[in-house]
């Protein structure tokens, strides 16, 4: 087998080497899903395996929603040391879907304006609504001349970032626990309108805790969820 060339082993080491390129939208990623879902446990996982694999240049900033008095959700982040680096931004007496939704676009917008960001993750509280957060990053839609009317408005969100990925984690146990209710009757109480959006609004969805589950609950966990979202990408964990 032939050596590589010097010349194409120093090339291999500069690109090794060279600075990520971040000058374009900073790419955004939403997870949802109930309080105990296990938004936070998916979090952790993605930022853990970033930092130790091989590209250790790459950067996630990360806005966690937390509606609760405590912020649990952020302290839990702050154990582990291999995310210290990051940029972890709480957001606490609000929901960022409505509430804090100013707050939340400013934020994204200083994180994505510093230029030293590979992706951000924005973790939702449970009662928050995906498409609410979705909106925030579309282009305006009114009949006007855009670059007119926007030229200088440099708090417009989608010129700074674009929405990558609308991620749900459902709890497979409590999810099958409702599912089984409808079954019982019309008098029962159905699955929670915001689960529902949650699962519809998603590009993918995460069936977290199917070991609590036996492999027919898991099907049929995951033959409704298909009904309710046909298009999504399904993993189970």
């Amino acid at each position: 087998m032939k050596r590589p060339a010097s010349g194409a082993l120093g090339e291999a080491k500069r690109k090794r080497h060279a600075q990520p390129d971040r000058s374009g939208k900073l790419p955004v990623s939403t997870l949802c899903g109930f309080l105990g879902a296990g938004k936070t446990t998916l979090l952790k996982h993605i930022l853990e395996s970033k930092k130790t694999g091989s590209d250790d240049r790459f950067r996630c900033a990360v806005i966690v929603n937390d509606v609760a008095e405590l912020n649990i959700d952020k302290s839990l982040i702050d154990q582990s040391a291999l995310v210290q680096s990051e940029d972890v931004i709480a957001m606490q007496n609000g929901c960022v879907c409505c509430t804090l939704q100013n707050d939340l676009v400013t934020q994204i917008i200083k994180l994505a304006a510093k230029k030293t960001f590979d992706y951000m993750i924005i973790e939702a509280s449970g009662v928050s609504e995906p498409s609410q957060i979705a909106k925030m990053f579309a282009d305006c839609e009114e009949d006007h001349d855009h670059d007119k009317a926007h030229s200088g408005d440099a708090n417009q969100l989608s010129k700074h970032a674009r929405l990558d990925t609308c991620a749900t984690v459902v709890d497979c146990a409590d999810f099958f626990q409702k599912f089984e209710t409808i079954k019982k009757g019309p008098k029962n109480e159905s699955l929670p309108q915001l689960l529902v959006e949650q699962i519809e609004y998603a590009n993918v969805i995460i069936l977290n805790k199917s070991d609590l589950v036996s492999t027919a609950q898991l099907a049929k966990v995951e033959e409704q969820v298909g009904i309710l979202n046909p298009r999504a990408k399904v993993l189970a964990a």
